[in-house]
């Protein structure tokens, strides 16, 4: 009966948490009308989110380009001119690999800051503060963050 309770229990954790991320989002949406709390808030966010995230991706696309072309000068020696090896990794780095890494990498930093910053304001009650001065903590802290990814 363990590994039948174990799965039952395992289910109503991913309901749980998907339920909770629709309150959220929920709470998210109805707080797009509350512009004057958002609105000053997004700039910030979009130079946190799109700005400081430029060098990353950059390295990312560095290397990622350099290992790609030595790969493929590797590779196809002998079956191409080694000088359509840039033109290879160039396409193949603006077309394919270069946005899907950057992408990955970024949902990952991005992601792993905003959780960082609002897990340490939930550790040291300042969104409890923000409930005591009436302020919607959705409103203030999620909003902009979201408008912010969604821009950038």
């Amino acid at each position: 009966m363990a590994p039948v309770q174990f799965v039952g229990r395992a289910a109503l954790g991913a309901v749980r948490a998907l339920g909770q991320a629709g309150i959220l989002a929920a709470g998210a949406v109805r707080a797009l009308r509350q512009t004057e709390i958002w609105v000053p808030h997004v700039v910030t966010q979009m130079a946190r989110v799109g700005v400081a995230s430029v060098p990353i991706a950059l390295f990312i696309a560095t290397f990622t380009g350099i290992v790609l072309a030595l790969q493929a000068s590797y590779t196809l020696t002998g079956a191409i001119p080694e000088y359509f090896v840039g033109t290879l990794v160039g396409k193949t780095m603006i077309l394919e690999l270069g946005p899907v890494l950057t992408g990955l990498a970024l949902a990952g930093r991005v992601g792993a800051n905003i959780a960082a910053e609002l897990g340490t304001m939930r550790v040291t009650e300042q969104i409890d503060a923000l409930e005591a001065l009436a302020y919607d903590p959705v409103a203030y802290l999620v909003v902009p963050r979201v408008l912010a990814g969604l821009i950038m």
